[in-house]
């Protein structure tokens, strides 16, 4: 075999070796680079997927009640002077002088204080459609009939809430907007 033949060989063999080489490195780095991106997606899976506790939907019955109250933080309580209500906006009652047929006002438990609620027409804020019984926090009111009857007809009116002390004082008002229609 010629020298030039054996030096072409030997030249091909370190080439080959090099190529080798090269492709293992290649090999393992693209192997490290794939499990880095796929350890990051297990930590992005694994953090998205930390069940969440929430401290609201809870469903209060007679049965659960009082450990719920229990549950609450100082933070969670109204302070005196502001209050919660949940009522409907849009009362029906089949005539003038009957129960309205989903009227309702709730004072939610978690208000300190009683509330009174009293509904006037914008128009005329001195003459009262309704005055409620006094309403305990956690209480409430339905089967509503107005104090005084109206023909039939869409009304707006304001629904002013007065916020009570101990004595059943008031010591504060908020009002909103109500409907309510009477059908005959």
């Amino acid at each position: 075999m010629s020298k030039f033949k054996s030096n072409n060989r030997i030249h091909k063999a370190e080439h080959n070796k090099d190529k080798t080489g090269f492709r293992i490195k290649l090999t393992i780095g693209c192997i490290f680079v794939a499990l880095v991106f796929l350890i990051l997606i297990g930590i992005i899976i694994h953090l998205s997927n930390k069940p969440k506790t929430d401290d609201y939907n809870h469903v209060v019955t007679p049965d659960n009640i009082e450990d719920l109250q229990h549950n609450l933080s100082p933070e969670d309580y109204i302070p005196t002077g502001s209050y919660q209500i949940n009522m409907n906006t849009s009362w029906i009652f089949p005539d003038g002088s009957s129960p309205s047929l989903n009227a309702y006002v709730k004072n939610n438990l978690e208000n300190q204080c009683p509330v009174k609620l009293t509904i006037a027409l914008p128009s005329n804020n001195d003459a009262i459609l309704y005055t409620s019984p006094v309403i305990p926090a956690g209480g409430q009111v339905t089967k509503i009939k107005l104090d005084a009857a109206l023909p039939a007809g869409v009304y707006e009116a304001v629904a002013t809430y007065h916020l009570l002390d101990e004595n059943e004082m008031e010591v504060s008002t908020v009002s909103m907007n109500l409907t309510i229609s009477v059908d005959k």
